[in-house]
Parts: C-alpha cells; sequence; structure tokens
C-alpha cells in the first residue's frame, strides 16, 4: 500500500503547447517524499497520450477541417464542438471513477492533488467527490497555484477535507504520517487541525466548525531544496523522447519578485517577498538534467534581478555547459543610460545559452503604468530589449523576445482607451518584440486591483469569488473563444472589453509581428525547428488547431522534433 497518491489537475482540453512540459513541482515532491521515506505514487496526467485518449479522432478531425476553412460560426462547427465536449467530459468522469476505485481497493490514506483554474479546478472537485464517496477514510489535500492565489474564496465550491497554501513539501509529509498512525480518518483530522492551530503544522487552510483557519505559512529554504527527479515518468537513465511530455525542464532561478509592488499582480499571494537561488546550485541542477536528456530549461521565477542572472549565467558558462533557456524579467530602471553595462551583462547571459526573454510591457502609456505601480517605464523596457538584441547580435545569436501588455485596463486622467491603443501601436512598434501577448486587466485575489476595484473601475459580477476560480480561459485561445461574464473596464463590458483585445492585436499583426505566443512556447517552437517570425506564425497556425479540436494532426511530431533536439542538446555535455 503506497502511503500517498499525487497528481496533477487537468482541464477537459489542452490550453497550450507548453502545457505537457515537464512537472518540476510534481517531480520536487516527488523526490522530497523519498527522503523523507515516504512512499508516494506520483502521476503526471498532463500528456499528449492521456488527452488523445478521451477525444474523439473523427469528431477532432472534422472541427480541423472546418477550422481551416474558417467556419467557426458554421452549425455544424457548434455541433461537432458540442459532441466533442460530450466525449471528452464521459471520459474524463471514467478516469475519475478509476482513481477513486485505485484509491479504494489500494486503501490509499492520502490523496492530493495539485490544482489550477477553471476546467481543471472543476475536474478536481468531481474528482474528490468520486474519492470521498468510495474511500471515505482517505484524506483529500488540494494544493497548488489554485489554492495560493484563491484561498478562502474555493470553499464556496471544493469538497478536498485540507488545502495547502504555497509549498507542501513539509505539510503532506506531516499529513502522512498523522494519518498512518491512527486507525481512522476522523482521528487524523482531529490531530492535524489541533497541530495546525498551534502553529505545528504549516500552510494550511480547512474548516472547522464552521470557521475557515489558515495556519502560518513558512517555506522551506530556497537552497534547500532538492533537485527534482522524475523517475515516475520513466525508469530508464534518459527521459524518454516518446510518450508525449516536452522534455523541457522548468528550473528554479528564484522565487518572488524584487519589485513585488505591481498592482495587478498576484504574485504576492504565492511568494510574499523575493529569494534568488544560489548560482552554483541551478547550474549543478542543469548539469544534472543533461544527463537525464534534457538540453532546455525555462526559469521559473517572476523576474529575477539581472544582477543575479548573470551571476548563474557565470556559473553556467564555468562549467561549460551547452544548453538553451528562457527567462521572464523585468524592464531595467534608467535602461537607456545604463544601455552599455546591459549589453556586457546580456552578452554574458546570451553566451550562456539564454535565448528567449519575456517581459511585461504592460502599457505604451507611462501614465497607465504609474496607476498600476510597475517601477520601470515604456523608454526602460525599450532599451533594455534594445540591450539583449545587440548583445545577441554581436555573439551571431538568435534572440527572441515577447512582450506582454495589458489592455484595455483603467485609463489615466484625459485619456481614453482609444489613445492607450495607439500608444500601444506605437510602442510595440519601437520595441520590435519576436511576440506580443495582449491580455485585459484582470482582478485576481490577492492584487491591489482586486482589493481596490473601484479605485480601477473595475466592477464585477456579485458571485465573482465564485465564478473566477472555475473560469476557463487562456491567452492561447483566441479571446472570442472566452466565455462572457458580468465584468466591466470603467465604461467596458465584458464583450466591449474583448474587442478590444482583437482590435489591438490585428493591429500588431497587421504590422508583422505574431501575437498570444508565450516565451515559453517560442522556445518550445525554436527548438521544434520553426524559425523565423514565418516559423512561429506557422507555429501557432498548426498549434491552435489541434488546441480547439482537441486533435493530434501536427503536436505528436512537433513534440517528436523538439524531444529528439532537447536530447542532442543534453548529449552533447560531458556525461559523467
Amino acid at each position: 500500500m503506497v502511503d500517498l497518491l499525487l497528481q496533477n489537475a487537468v482541464p477537459y482540453r489542452k490550453r497550450s503547447p507548453s502545457d505537457f512540459f515537464l512537472d518540476n513541482g510534481l517531480a520536487l515532491l516527488n523526490t522530497s517524499f523519498a527522503q523523507a521515506g515516504i512512499d508516494a505514487q506520483v502521476k503526471d496526467w498532463a500528456n499528449q497520450e492521456f488527452f488523445a485518449s478521451i477525444s474523439d479522432t473523427e469528431t477532432s478531425l472534422a472541427i480541423a477541417g472546418l477550422l481551416k476553412e474558417g467556419k467557426i460560426s458554421d452549425p455544424e462547427y457548434l455541433r461537432l464542438q458540442k459532441k466533442q465536449d460530450t466525449t471528452i467530459r464521459k471520459n474524463m468522469n471514467i478516469r475519475n471513477s478509476e482513481i477513486a476505485e485505485e484509491i479504494r481497493e489500494s486503501n490509499v490514506p492520502v490523496f492530493g492533488e495539485k490544482t489550477f483554474y477553471g476546467d481543471a479546478w472543476k475536474n478536481s472537485t468531481d474528482l474528490f467527490r468520486d474519492v470521498r464517496d468510495r474511500s471515505p477514510e482517505t484524506i483529500i489535500v488540494a494544493g497548488g497555484p489554485q489554492v495560493s492565489v484563491w484561498r478562502e474564496k474555493i470553499f464556496s465550491n471544493s469538497n478536498a477535507d485540507l488545502f495547502v497554501i504555497g509549498e507542501g513539501e513539509r505539510t503532506l509529509e506531516q499529513i502522512v504520517n498523522i494519518r498512518k498512525s491512527v486507525s481512522t480518518k476522523q482521528k487524523a483530522m482531529e490531530i492535524i487541525k489541533s497541530l495546525a492551530k498551534k502553529g505545528q503544522i504549516y500552510n494550511l487552510m480547512f474548516k472547522d466548525q464552521g470557521s475557515i483557519i489558515q495556519s502560518q505559512l513558512s517555506r522551506v529554504a530556497i537552497n534547500q531544496k532538492p533537485f527534482p527527479t522524475y523517475d515516475f515518468l520513466s525508469l530508464d537513465d534518459l527521459l524518454p523522447i516518446e510518450g508525449g511530455k516536452s522534455n523541457i525542464h522548468v528550473i528554479i532561478d528564484s522565487l518572488g519578485c524584487p519589485w513585488n509592488k505591481c498592482y495587478q499582480c498576484d504574485h504576492k499571494q504565492m511568494y510574499n517577498g523575493y529569494f534568488p537561488r544560489s548560482p552554483e546550485l541551478v547550474a549543478e541542477e542543469m548539469k544534472a538534467m543533461t544527463q537525464r536528456g534534457v538540453g532546455f530549461f525555462r526559469y521559473a521565477g517572476s523576474g529575477a534581478t539581472l544582477e543575479h542572472q548573470v551571476k548563474i549565467a557565470n556559473e553556467i558558462n564555468k562549467k561549460g555547459l551547452n544548453v538553451e533557456y528562457s527567462a521572464f524579467m523585468r524592464g531595467v530602471p534608467g535602461a537607456r543610460e545604463k544601455y552599455g553595462k546591459l549589453v556586457d551583462a546580456f552578452s554574458i547571459m546570451v553566451e550562456s545559452g539564454l535565448t528567449c526573454v519575456g517581459m511585461g510591457g504592460e502599457s505604451g502609456n507611462d501614465a497607465v503604468n504609474i496607476i498600476f505601480n510597475k517601477g520601470v517605464t515604456s523608454e526602460d523596457v525599450e532599451y533594455t530589449k534594445k540591450a539583449y538584441e545587440e548583445a545577441g547580435k554581436n555573439l551571431g545569436k538568435n534572440v527572441d523576445f515577447v512582450l506582454y501588455m495589458m489592455f484595455p485596463t483603467t485609463t489615466a486622467d484625459h485619456t481614453s482607451h482609444d489613445q492607450i491603443e495607439q500608444d500601444n501601436i506605437d510602442f510595440i512598434q519601437r520595441v520590435n518584440p519576436t511576440s506580443a501577448v495582449i491580455s485585459p486587466l484582470a482582478a485576481f485575489n490577492g492584487a491591489e486591483v482586486y482589493v481596490r476595484k473601484a479605485n480601477f473601475g473595475v466592477k464585477v459580477d456579485q458571485n465573482f469569488d465564485q465564478i473566477m476560480p472555475l473560469y476557463e480561459y487562456t491567452s492561447y485561445i483566441p479571446k472570442e473563444y472566452w466565455r462572457p461574464f458580468e465584468y466591466h473596464i470603467e465604461e467596458l463590458n465584458f464583450d466591449q472589453i474583448i474587442g478590444k483585445v482583437i482590435s489591438l492585436t490585428q493591429q500588431i499583426k497587421d504590422v508583422g509581428i505574431p501575437t498570444d505566443i508565450t516565451d515559453e512556447q517560442v522556445i518550445f517552437a525554436r527548438g521544434s525547428g520553426f524559425q523565423g517570425r514565418e516559423g512561429l506564425t506557422e507555429f501557432y497556425q498548426k498549434t491552435i488547431v489541434d488546441m480547439v479540436s482537441c486533435g493530434n494532426l501536427f503536436l505528436p511530431q512537433i513534440y517528436q522534433n523538439f524531444n529528439v533536439k532537447s536530447r542532442e542538446l543534453a548529449l552533447s555535455n560531458k556525461r559523467t
């Protein structure tokens, strides 16, 4: 009998090509539990093969054909999508029943799930119900981004027993050991809740006699975290090329944000502070992963300082690693005056394997950036990008840059949405990114925009806190597919907000800049063989067909190409 069954939640449909990156969160927990002597069974459902198994191939092909003809308003297209939904939900329910039955038959004491928003959360709640019905003595624990962001707001639509906010290594270890030490779930829950109230179990949230209790938050020191292991995917020395996962490792370079003051950002819900990781450990983990056949990496940080990223790059260069990675970062304040030093810094990073940078530009109108306390100007973003681009040119290496913009948003005095839209177009053309991703201002729990909605001109449905955790969206899927609900930004209603996003997105496309492809997707596309802007456009056109149709016309070969390249890159490093 295993002590713990742990898995990741999945939505009913694929959301983006990066859905199937290696799950470093599960892998990190897997390693931690092994070191603690806990027999954990880890399942990673986010893979191409699983999603192919729950959809209907014939229906997918028919939808794909109508997509290529642009017939997304055709009654037959809508009928086929409804049919596909029915098939997927039926098969997902079968999966949930099978998991619940496995838990019952194996008498699993604790079941944990890394949860996410939207349909994935709906699927989690359905699964938790099945587990509770079939195995009432199993403690059900929900964690992951969904719990950390929405916290007490999720109690209205969840039936887990316990919720973990933030890191779960130590918390789950304690829960498992307590459940194993007593004969009944009831007794275990009494002990767990009592210890949590006394501050002896961290990061836990639960209901007790009608009240929501949240224990003290704590985290494992970032330099004490073990290297993640993926032995739940393969017993081989090298990770498999096939199987539906993308062999790119999300590596912890830092946690949190050094600024952490943007009013639209909910990162403080996840990490209330900034925690840089030892550059030596980052490089050492990269080296270890190359031994497993992984040559591509994505930094997990929300925007580590440039100084910290240069230190990591120096360690990568010192070890002579041949890798490629992407990183998210902030524009550098005063970038124009620091331009020469920035070129030098980026040169070290590009030499170490940095091939793609993601950056929040937010707005081309600096009055808007001031409203949201961005701490940088549009000029800072522009010159940071120029320095990065010049470093790449000097080294003869292709580098990509993805710009994230927020529109429509709160307007400044004497400024209209139309003026901000034009300012954004001018700004984007000056920056000339590889791709631009446009999303409207959103009010996520914990962000200042959520706390002070009226100050930012945001009006929401009275059931907003129940709607948002279940709201299904992704920037990769065209915004016209987003389901409308009661949400206003100043005078704009939901349909008008989406109309503004579509308008700006189309204007960006009209000047030859791809849209809606994130930095993690750009490095994936490049590794799969799609080069130049034309290549990125082709990548998006092919993958969006498979996303919307739930099909597999293109993605299996793209994943195969990427994984072969990842292994080639990894094996170019010395084996130790």
